[in-house]
């Protein structure tokens, strides 16, 4: 066990010692009589030629070591590591069901334990820290491979530990690791540390275009369908309306947030959670309906929907987590800007 923890420890280290919250390699300018010809201090330059190198090596040796990390996180042992049995037949028609049916070869998956669960969760997202490493995972014919048993699997599993950590992951799918309340990174200055082009992009960036381009996969077919369903585990279910929440607010999410909220479906499936059991769900899913009612550019089907529900909508809002009122004045505030809205809501002809 303690081997096994040293060795995670020390591969995350080495994956991000010189990388920097938005996955660009770190770089620093210096003064000082250690810095090199190029500007760069020496301590930023050692740290920042670790990570690169190990970056370097798994993207020589990418299925090598992103197949054991993968199947990792497995601790129920059943199936293949490519698409899990049952997957491509909900998933529905399209493009993407055309994607799922490209699995890799199969791969049968060994029972994992607990402990090595959690380890490989952490090394695979130090390595998608790396923006090159993150695109390479995300990719159209990774997709089913790495991603889908995460979504169909591994955030259902019955160890709390091992699925609050496959909750972790799929979130760091979605966002990148970047947190949309935290202010844009600064441009780096200094020698050849500045990035250009391509090497610019930031993980945010490449989890933004990945939900764009895969968005009837991940966002319909997963996400609405499996993870926000009444049979979905409390936990799951919470973790997946605030991760969906995040990824509707921020704003370079902005074109798949005016999709979302574009549908009738989407609508009906957050009005059901607005009713479900728990209070912290109803809570979490409310600040998803209120992208709904506010969006200046409703659908004419969504306006109807909302419009048809007004009277039951303002009625049960105005009873929703009164007593949370005041102490959070932020969300006593949204809600009666919510049934204001509703109250002047009218369904043009």
């Amino acid at each position: 066990f303690e081997a096994r923890k040293d060795f995670a420890f020390m591969v995350c280290f080495m994956l991000v010692c010189g990388v920097h919250d938005d996955g660009i390699l770190a770089g620093g300018t210096s003064t000082s009589a250690s810095a090199g010809a190029d500007g760069l201090d020496e301590t930023y330059r050692f740290y920042r030629d670790i990570s690169a190198n190990m970056e370097q090596y798994l993207l020589e040796n990418f299925e090598t070591v992103m197949d054991p990390l993968v199947r990792g996180h497995d601790v129920v042992g059943a199936g293949p590591l490519a698409v899990p049995e049952g997957a491509a037949a909900t998933a529905g028609s399209g493009a993407h069901t055309e994607l799922e049916a490209s699995a890799a070869p199969p791969k049968q998956l060994q029972k994992s334990t607990p402990d090595v669960a959690l380890h490989c969760g952490a090394m695979l997202r130090a390595a998608l820290r790396h923006p090159k490493l993150f695109r390479m995972f995300l990719s159209n014919d990774n997709v089913p491979r790495y991603v889908l048993p995460f979504l169909d699997r591994y955030v259902h599993q019955p160890n709390f530990e091992v699925q609050g950590d496959a909750l972790e992951t799929m979130k760091f799918f979605f966002t990148g690791g970047i947190n949309p309340a935290a202010p844009p990174v600064p441009p780096r200055q200094g020698g050849t540390d500045v990035a250009k082009d391509e090497e610019s992009v930031n993980t945010g960036d490449i989890a933004s275009e990945f939900l764009q381009r895969q968005y009837a996969l991940i966002v319909e077919d997963r996400l609405n369908h499996k993870l926000l369903s009444p049979k979905t585990s409390y936990v799951a279910k919470r973790a997946s309306i605030q991760l969906l929440s995040t990824v509707l607010l921020t704003r370079s999410n902005y074109a798949i947030m005016m999709k979302y909220v574009s549908s009738r479906h989407n609508l009906r499936t957050i009005m059901l959670l607005l009713r479900d059991p728990s209070g912290h769900i109803t809570f979490d899913s409310f600040h998803v309906f209120k992208i709904f009612v506010a969006n200046p550019q409703k659908t004419r089907e969504v306006t109807k929907i909302l419009v048809d529900n007004r009277i039951k909508l303002i009625k049960y809002l105005d009873g929703l987590h009164k007593d949370r009122e005041s102490s959070d004045v932020q969300f006593r505030d949204e809600k009666k800007l919510v049934i204001s809205t509703l109250e002047g809501l009218e369904l043009e002809e």
